[in-house]
């Protein structure tokens, strides 16, 4: 199999004034509208502040999904057709792509001790409320966070560069993801072994968003992928424990 094989040209593009309203949005979210909602989360806290903070999250993530939804209504239509006609080949690369993500993520648990959700960059949903809320986090996980990070970073980052420059668009959606980890607030001895579980799955998203010319193999792949971790912590709360102490 050649290299033109594994990473084919790519024609799915967004629009450019949709990867500049999503810059936008994301400018607005992480300097403005994250920190509100954490405020109106702690005013409203009564005397469970673990739901209200994920109410806020939750909020966050419902507010992602209406401007993503918004921003590339037209694109998203455009790529479910493509998903559509080529139904077969783009299932046949997401299963590649979730068994390698699953092989990478196996290998980095057993050097780490951690098992990070590729939906939950920020770790808002930390494990132990994956196993006291499963539902919740089903939800936020496998159905939120998907479509709306999947829009928020790889179509803005990858795909809007990816059809002219490939060689950039990769190393740019993880500069990006790891630059807003990197600002998150987060215990910065854990960056490296955090950034490592969350960006190959992210990166593999990319590339099955390439190879198949549709965003809905990225968004089906990271889904995919966030299902089998939570399930694996409902199964196997020892996991769970073991990520959360390592966290």
């Amino acid at each position: 199999m050649s290299l033109r094989d594994l990473f084919p040209r790519f024609v799915d593009g967004p629009a450019l004034k949709s990867v500049l309203l999503s810059i936008f949005y994301l400018l607005v979210r992480e300097f403005l509208l994250s920190g509100l909602l954490l405020i109106v989360g702690g005013t409203v806290a009564t005397a469970d502040d673990l739901v209200a903070s994920m109410g806020s999250l939750i909020l966050q993530a419902i507010i992602d999904l209406v401007v993503m939804f918004l921003i590339f209504r037209e694109y998203l239509s455009e790529s479910m057709q493509s998903l559509r006609l080529e139904w077969p080949t783009c299932f046949k690369t997401i299963a590649i792509g979730v068994g390698i993500a699953v092989g990478i993520n196996a290998v980095i648990f057993l050097c780490t001790g951690l098992l990070v959700p590729a939906g939950d960059l920020f770790l808002h949903f930390p494990t132990n409320v994956m196993a006291a809320i499963p539902l919740v986090n089903l939800i936020f996980l496998v159905v939120l966070a998907p479509v709306a990070f999947c829009c928020m970073f790889h179509v803005t980052f990858f795909g809007g560069l990816c059809g002219e420059r490939p060689w950039l668009a990769y190393p740019l959606v993880a500069l990006v993801l790891v630059a807003l980890h990197y600002f998150g607030n987060h215990d910065f001895a854990l960056f490296p072994s955090v950034c490592l579980c969350m960006l190959p799955t992210h990166l593999l998203g990319c590339w099955v968003y390439q190879k198949t010319n549709t965003v809905w193999s990225s968004i089906i792949l990271v889904a995919a992928v966030n299902l089998l971790m939570v399930l694996a912590y409902l199964l196997f709360p020892q996991l769970a424990l073991y990520t959360l102490i390592g966290l």
